[in-house]
């Protein structure tokens, strides 16, 4: 069996996203806060960036499973897509906290 140079960089590849992935203790401590005491619109976008953290740490188990050694493209897709999506709530909730934020009188 002729073992691929990359393939300790793609195994160390999905241990990171795996670890990103569960690590959403912040994201779920601070998350009840700002709902409790933001304004509306950005309690919104704190909701959808919460739903997004969770979907890909639900899914992070599931991705190194069928890593490598598995389904490898649908499980990259997957994990791409659910990493894209975080990826746009948390730009999303900055951008209206900001905006919030520069908006009120000091």
């Amino acid at each position: 069996m002729v073992i691929h140079p990359l393939d300790g960089v793609e195994r160390r590849s999905w241990e990171l996203r795996a670890e990103a992935a569960e690590s959403i203790d912040a994201v779920q401590r601070t998350l009840p806060v700002v709902l409790l005491e933001g304004p509306e619109h950005i309690a919104e976008r704190a909701q959808e960036a919460g739903i997004a953290a969770h979907m890909l740490h639900s899914g992070a188990p599931q991705y190194v499973r069928l890593g490598p050694a598995g389904n490898a493209q649908a499980a990259v897709q997957r994990a791409r897509k659910e990493h894209a999506r975080l990826v746009d709530a948390i730009e999303a909730f900055t951008i209206a906290a900001r905006d919030y934020l520069n908006d009120s009188p000091a």
